[in-house]
């Protein structure tokens, strides 16, 4: 049996704008044709789905901070393979918590399974699949929902709404002054803010934060949980710096603790670039798989670090546990028109990797 998984699925304004049709609604299979036969291969192939269905009303995605894509996208994930999508990312309360449920709804209207949020507090904190009597657990968890920036706190009594790591951050508002004269120049006046490296999201003095003491017991307990239901437990992370060429302490720190707690792979992502693929103890950790579907030049880019470059992990499984990786190199280029296709990398990609992995 072979379970795959891919990096961060953004979209930006463009490829909404290169991928609309005439009568106004959208085909997104181009992006993805030319890695089906990929996904082909594999009985599971999970995705990071980092935007939102939120619908037309909410305003479709204006800007590379704040994502909302139309439903055609969930359409062309299901076409390409996708079975799985994790819904715990720093974006998925980028429209608030109507958002955040719609976007379940219209990922299971379109046959697939989520995982990371949750529309009742009922519904489990985690995914148990039974692959022919083998059972994996997949759960996914973000460090944070951008909240800081988008002002969306979930309301109380609605924590099991995104399956956090530690408490969200409260809103740095900008002053009256500022949103006035940001609404008054037109973007494309605005000075654009230059993306740098940052080595992790998460100040290091985090690590050892009694705040974040409380969410952690419960990610753990839930890991223990889904260890009794499942002979397989994986971990879908979404943490990490932007652009680092290592991981960072917080995120060392979940790799950890996660790993002791049970889990027998940890797939990482939210970086924008790819990170190495190891083992620690028992455990398969993918640092970052990088962008699986994004338009290179725009939005998560900083030049020089390979961020058009991405991974996809294949885990194959017999006997009911986990007996290989293997990799495939994708890149993301321009199509004739200017849409950013994902496709398999040339030989001579720059991304270093260990294939075939016993």
């Amino acid at each position: 049996m072979r379970i795959t998984f891919t990096g961060d699925i953004l979209c930006y304004q463009s490829q909404d704008r290169l991928c609309r049709k005439p009568d106004g609604s959208y085909d997104y299979s181009p992006i993805f044709e030319r890695v089906k036969p990929i996904f082909e291969k594999s009985d599971y192939v999970i995705g990071s789905f980092e935007t939102t269905c939120s619908g037309k009303r909410a305003g479709y995605t204006h800007d590379d901070t704040s994502f909302n894509t139309p439903d055609e996208f969930l359409r062309a994930l299901k076409d390409a393979g996708f079975s799985l999508l994790t819904t715990a990312n720093n974006h998925c309360l980028d429209r608030g918590e109507a958002g955040l449920l719609r976007t379940i709804q219209k990922i299971k209207e379109n046959g697939m399974d989520y995982t990371g949020t949750r529309s009742l507090p009922e519904d489990p904190p985690y995914l148990v699949k039974d692959f022919e009597g083998t059972k994996v657990a997949f759960l996914a968890y973000t460090y944070g929902t951008n909240s800081s920036s988008n002002g969306n706190l979930i309301p109380c009594g609605k924590e099991y709404l995104v399956n956090l790591t530690r408490p969200q951050d409260m809103p740095n508002y900008r002053p009256l002054w500022k949103r006035i004269i940001l609404g008054i120049i037109p973007k494309r006046l605005r000075p654009k803010k230059k993306r740098g490296i940052l080595e992790d999201c998460v100040a290091d003095y985090e690590v050892e934060s009694k705040r974040n003491a409380e969410l952690e017991k419960a990610m753990l307990e839930n890991i223990r949980k889904s260890r009794l239901e499942a002979d397989i437990v994986i971990m879908c992370l979404h943490s990490g710096g932007q652009f680092n060429s290592k991981v960072g302490a917080y995120t060392q720190h979940l790799f950890n603790i996660i790993a002791e707690a049970g889990a027998d792979a940890i797939v990482c992502n939210h970086a924008h670039r790819v990170l190495p693929i190891y083992k620690q103890g028992k455990c398969i950790i993918a640092s970052a798989l990088g962008n699986f579907s994004f338009a290179p030049g725009e939005g998560y880019w900083v030049d020089g670090v390979n961020a058009e470059f991405s991974n996809i992990f294949h885990l194959e499984i017999s006997d009911k546990a986990i007996k290989k990786y293997i990799v495939n190199v994708c890149k993301v280029s321009f199509n004739e028109i200017g849409l950013g296709i994902t496709q398999m990398a040339e030989e001579d990609c720059p991304i270093m990797i260990a294939a075939n992995h016993e």
